[in-house]
């Protein structure tokens, strides 16, 4: 089945004239990106499709596929794919009306984003930094932030429900307990009391917990006193906390060096039930950020 979409794939650029198969891509008018690219023949969508745009990051896909076909697809298009090479990889985009590349995104932004869905961007870009002898500039203008634990005695710590729900908190022990019989909605902020607040950037942020019934999804929400700094990335990091059957279970996300995520004042885990109320019965025994060391310092210099 997947051989035959393949092959209507490499039948319909071919004809179209196209180096590239259709998908949801940068169409070349502006800056608009857009998932009505396709073949209409394979479409469930009845609305008319945009068919003069070929995308060379599914020729990835294909070739696990059936790499024999898409590698004589590659040196039948090579004499346009080749007007597409940049230092840092190929235009990933053709548009066959105006016969030219596409100037929004290249192969290695593509690349980059399957690193970031598998995690491992920061560690990447840090291997690229060294190999480039960048290591040194890079640690300068991102300095990892300094270690915080937000269950130490310089941290409030509250916990809040919908008005049914009932939570109790209490800390005891160095964990924090939240209890509820009935709630809908959840939070629990971790607020320092020091003035210039914390700065979680370029580590990893860990939450140890045990948990009855699975949370899904629970949102860390890192609120930022500069707001001049918040529209730089998303600081919403949404994760599963599952039902951990009496045991310690742990999240531990990368975070990467960045401005955006300095001067920190409030750390908010926050879950929704879907508008079910269910009991709620959660301890946090750690929650903390570590710095992770230098690149420069990783790599021995």
């Amino acid at each position: 089945m997947l051989t035959n979409v393949v092959d209507i794939e490499i039948d319909y650029a071919t004809r179209k004239g196209l180096p590239g198969f259709l998908s949801e891509s940068y169409t070349g008018v502006g800056a608009q990106y857009t998932g009505e690219v396709g073949i209409p023949e394979l479409t469930v969508n009845p609305k008319p499709r945009i068919t003069d745009v070929g995308s060379l990051y599914t020729l990835g896909v294909a070739y696990t596929i059936a790499p024999e076909k898409v590698e004589q697809f590659l040196a039948a298009n090579w004499p346009v794919v080749s007007t597409l090479l940049t230092d840092h990889g190929p235009w990933e985009g053709y548009n066959g009306t105006k016969q030219g590349a596409i100037r929004l995104q290249t192969t290695a932004h593509t690349l980059s984003l399957i690193l970031g869905i598998l995690a491992t961007g920061t560690e990447n870009m840090m291997r690229y930094a060294r190999h480039a002898g960048i290591a040194g500039r890079l640690d300068a203008f991102f300095p990892p932030g300094e270690r915080a634990d937000f269950l130490a005695d310089g941290v409030q710590v509250y916990a809040w429900s919908d008005k049914e729900g009932g939570i109790r908190s209490s800390r005891e022990g160095g964990a924090l307990h939240v209890r509820g019989d009935s709630a809908a909605r959840l939070g629990v902020a971790f607020v320092p009391l020091r003035k210039e607040g914390v700065s979680p950037s370029g580590g990893h942020l860990t939450l140890r917990y045990r948990l009855a019934g699975a949370m899904e999804p629970a949102i860390i929400a890192l609120k930022a006193g500069n707001e001049s700094a918040s529209g730089l990335i998303a600081k919403e990091i949404m994760t599963r906390l599952e039902d951990t059957r009496g045991r310690e279970a742990e999240v531990r996300v990368p975070l990467p060096p960045s401005v955006g995520l300095m001067n920190l004042k409030e750390v908010v885990l926050s879950h929704e039930t879907g508008g079910t109320p269910r009991p709620i019965d959660l301890t946090i025994t750690g929650f903390e950020f570590r710095p992770t060391a230098p690149t420069s310092a990783a790599s021995g210099r």
